[in-house]
Protein backbone atom coordinates (compact mmCIF):
# COMPACT_ATOMS: atom_id res chain seq x y z
CA UNK A 1 0.00 0.00 0.00
CA UNK A 2 3.17 2.09 0.91
CA UNK A 3 4.74 1.62 -2.36
CA UNK A 4 1.59 2.41 -4.29
CA UNK A 5 1.02 5.88 -2.32
CA UNK A 6 4.60 6.80 -2.94
CA UNK A 7 4.49 6.43 -6.50
CA UNK A 8 1.80 8.22 -6.72
CA UNK A 9 3.29 11.20 -4.75
CA UNK A 10 6.17 10.76 -6.71
CA UNK A 11 4.30 10.41 -10.20
CA UNK A 12 2.09 13.66 -9.19
CA UNK A 13 2.25 17.75 -10.18
CA UNK A 14 2.71 18.70 -6.72
CA UNK A 15 5.20 20.91 -5.51
CA UNK A 16 8.12 18.52 -4.56
CA UNK A 17 8.59 20.01 -1.09
CA UNK A 18 5.12 18.46 -0.48
CA UNK A 19 5.98 14.93 -2.02
CA UNK A 20 9.29 15.08 0.48
CA UNK A 21 7.07 15.51 3.27
CA UNK A 22 4.61 13.06 2.11
CA UNK A 23 6.93 10.31 1.57
CA UNK A 24 8.97 10.49 4.68
CA UNK A 25 6.31 9.51 6.92
CA UNK A 26 4.70 7.45 4.30
CA UNK A 27 8.11 5.03 4.39
CA UNK A 28 9.19 5.49 8.17
CA UNK A 29 5.65 4.27 8.96
CA UNK A 30 4.47 1.99 5.98
CA UNK A 31 1.46 0.52 6.93
CA UNK A 32 -0.32 3.29 8.24
CA UNK A 33 1.19 6.34 6.32
CA UNK A 34 0.21 4.79 3.03
CA UNK A 35 -3.08 3.93 4.02
CA UNK A 36 -3.30 7.42 5.64
CA UNK A 37 -2.15 9.39 2.44
CA UNK A 38 -4.26 7.33 0.03
CA UNK A 39 -7.81 7.42 2.56
CA UNK A 40 -7.70 11.43 3.12
CA UNK A 41 -5.53 12.98 -0.12
CA UNK A 42 -5.16 9.81 -2.70
CA UNK A 43 -8.00 10.60 -4.36
CA UNK A 44 -8.53 14.63 -3.77
CA UNK A 45 -9.04 16.26 -7.01
CA UNK A 46 -9.15 19.99 -7.54
CA UNK A 47 -12.33 21.86 -9.10
CA UNK A 48 -12.34 23.51 -11.43
CA UNK A 49 -13.01 26.46 -9.31
CA UNK A 50 -10.29 25.49 -6.95
CA UNK A 51 -7.90 24.69 -10.09
CA UNK A 52 -8.49 28.38 -11.50
CA UNK A 53 -8.13 30.58 -8.12
CA UNK A 54 -4.79 28.84 -7.73
CA UNK A 55 -3.98 29.44 -11.33
CA UNK A 56 -4.75 33.03 -10.31
CA UNK A 57 -3.09 33.61 -7.04
CA UNK A 58 -0.02 32.21 -9.06
CA UNK A 59 -0.30 34.63 -12.16
CA UNK A 60 -0.56 37.47 -9.12
CA UNK A 61 2.43 36.15 -7.06
CA UNK A 62 4.73 36.03 -10.27
CA UNK A 63 3.46 39.81 -11.10
CA UNK A 64 4.52 41.33 -8.17
CA UNK A 65 7.73 39.65 -7.48
CA UNK A 66 9.47 40.47 -10.85
CA UNK A 67 12.60 39.03 -10.84
CA UNK A 68 15.45 41.45 -11.36
CA UNK A 69 17.85 39.24 -13.87
CA UNK A 70 21.32 41.39 -12.54
CA UNK A 71 20.87 40.26 -8.84
CA UNK A 72 21.11 36.62 -10.38
CA UNK A 73 24.22 38.05 -12.60
CA UNK A 74 25.96 39.19 -9.11
CA UNK A 75 25.43 36.35 -6.92
CA UNK A 76 26.95 34.25 -10.03
CA UNK A 77 29.71 35.93 -9.92
CA UNK A 78 30.55 35.53 -5.88
CA UNK A 79 29.12 31.85 -6.12
CA UNK A 80 28.13 29.26 -9.02
CA UNK A 81 25.82 27.10 -6.18
CA UNK A 82 24.35 29.88 -4.92
CA UNK A 83 23.14 30.99 -8.32
CA UNK A 84 22.03 27.65 -8.63
CA UNK A 85 20.04 27.21 -5.50
CA UNK A 86 18.52 31.01 -6.09
CA UNK A 87 17.57 30.21 -9.57
CA UNK A 88 15.58 26.73 -8.26
CA UNK A 89 13.90 29.19 -5.69
CA UNK A 90 12.89 31.85 -8.26
CA UNK A 91 11.54 29.32 -10.51
CA UNK A 92 9.59 27.16 -8.38
CA UNK A 93 8.68 29.29 -5.45
CA UNK A 94 8.51 32.34 -7.48
CA UNK A 95 10.76 34.38 -4.77
CA UNK A 96 13.63 36.25 -6.58
CA UNK A 97 16.29 37.06 -4.91
CA UNK A 98 16.70 40.70 -4.22
CA UNK A 99 19.63 43.64 -3.34
CA UNK A 100 19.72 45.90 -0.22
CA UNK A 101 18.17 43.79 2.11
CA UNK A 102 19.28 43.13 5.33
CA UNK A 103 18.97 40.10 7.96
CA UNK A 104 20.15 39.65 11.63
CA UNK A 105 20.85 36.50 12.45
CA UNK A 106 20.31 35.27 16.17
CA UNK A 107 21.88 32.04 17.34
CA UNK A 108 19.36 31.40 20.26
CA UNK A 109 15.90 31.40 21.36
CA UNK A 110 16.27 34.33 24.01
CA UNK A 111 18.08 36.55 21.78
CA UNK A 112 15.35 36.03 19.31
CA UNK A 113 12.50 36.63 22.09
CA UNK A 114 14.38 40.22 23.17
CA UNK A 115 14.79 41.39 19.54
CA UNK A 116 10.99 40.82 18.68
CA UNK A 117 9.84 42.42 22.22
CA UNK A 118 12.60 45.65 20.90
CA UNK A 119 10.72 45.66 17.28
CA UNK A 120 6.74 45.14 18.36
CA UNK A 121 7.73 48.45 20.95
CA UNK A 122 9.00 50.20 18.04
CA UNK A 123 5.95 49.70 15.81
CA UNK A 124 4.09 52.60 14.88
CA UNK A 125 1.80 51.40 12.08
CA UNK A 126 1.45 48.01 11.84
CA UNK A 127 2.01 44.51 13.71
CA UNK A 128 1.46 41.09 11.61
CA UNK A 129 2.21 38.37 13.30
CA UNK A 130 1.99 34.29 12.13
CA UNK A 131 2.42 31.62 14.86
CA UNK A 132 1.89 27.50 14.11
CA UNK A 133 1.21 27.42 17.85
CA UNK A 134 0.26 29.85 21.07
CA UNK A 135 0.27 28.71 24.16
CA UNK A 136 0.09 30.56 27.12
CA UNK A 137 3.15 31.41 29.56
CA UNK A 138 5.48 34.14 30.07
CA UNK A 139 6.53 34.65 26.38
CA UNK A 140 3.33 35.09 25.27
CA UNK A 141 1.49 36.60 27.71
CA UNK A 142 4.92 39.44 27.65
CA UNK A 143 4.04 39.78 23.70
CA UNK A 144 0.58 39.84 24.72
CA UNK A 145 0.73 42.79 26.72
CA UNK A 146 3.14 44.59 24.24
CA UNK A 147 0.06 44.10 21.67
CA UNK A 148 -2.31 45.12 24.09
CA UNK A 149 -0.35 48.81 24.52
CA UNK A 150 -0.23 49.00 21.32
CA UNK A 151 -3.73 48.42 20.11
CA UNK A 152 -5.02 51.02 22.16
CA UNK A 153 -2.73 53.14 20.85
CA UNK A 154 -3.82 52.02 17.57
CA UNK A 155 -1.24 50.16 15.73
CA UNK A 156 -3.06 47.88 13.81
CA UNK A 157 -2.56 44.57 15.15
CA UNK A 158 -2.90 40.96 13.59
CA UNK A 159 -2.15 37.36 14.41
CA UNK A 160 -2.63 34.64 12.16
CA UNK A 161 -2.07 31.16 13.90
CA UNK A 162 -3.11 27.46 13.36
CA UNK A 163 -6.23 27.09 14.22
CA UNK A 164 -6.30 23.61 14.12
CA UNK A 165 -3.21 23.00 16.30
CA UNK A 166 -4.05 25.98 18.72
CA UNK A 167 -7.41 23.85 19.63
CA UNK A 168 -5.77 20.03 19.35
CA UNK A 169 -2.24 20.76 21.19
CA UNK A 170 -2.11 23.70 23.20
CA UNK A 171 -4.55 22.78 26.36
CA UNK A 172 -4.18 25.97 28.37
CA UNK A 173 -5.01 28.34 25.21
CA UNK A 174 -8.45 27.76 23.01
CA UNK A 175 -9.39 29.28 20.14
CA UNK A 176 -12.51 30.59 22.39
CA UNK A 177 -9.75 33.08 24.54
CA UNK A 178 -8.02 34.32 21.60
CA UNK A 179 -11.02 35.37 20.34
CA UNK A 180 -12.28 36.72 23.42
CA UNK A 181 -8.35 38.61 23.40
CA UNK A 182 -9.35 39.48 19.74
CA UNK A 183 -11.89 41.19 20.36
CA UNK A 184 -10.12 43.55 22.88
CA UNK A 185 -6.89 44.41 21.33
CA UNK A 186 -5.88 41.85 18.11
CA UNK A 187 -7.36 40.82 15.58
CA UNK A 188 -6.86 36.92 14.66
CA UNK A 189 -7.16 35.04 11.59
CA UNK A 190 -7.65 31.50 12.09
CA UNK A 191 -6.27 29.25 9.08
CA UNK A 192 -9.33 27.51 7.20
CA UNK A 193 -9.55 23.69 8.84
CA UNK A 194 -10.10 22.46 5.02
CA UNK A 195 -6.96 23.79 3.80
CA UNK A 196 -4.31 20.96 4.52
CA UNK A 197 -1.82 19.83 1.75
CA UNK A 198 -2.42 17.85 -1.13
Amino acid sequence: MSVVAVFWIVNGKSNPSYKIAWIIPILLFPIFGGLFYIFFFGGKKLSRYEKEKLRSIGFKVKNALVPDPMVLSEIMLHDDGAAVQSRYIQNIAYYPPHKNSTAEYLSIGEKKFEKLKEELKKAEHFIFMEYFIIEEGIMWNSILDILAEKAKKGVDVRIIYDDMAVSCFCREITTKSLRAWASSVVYLIPYPRYCLPG
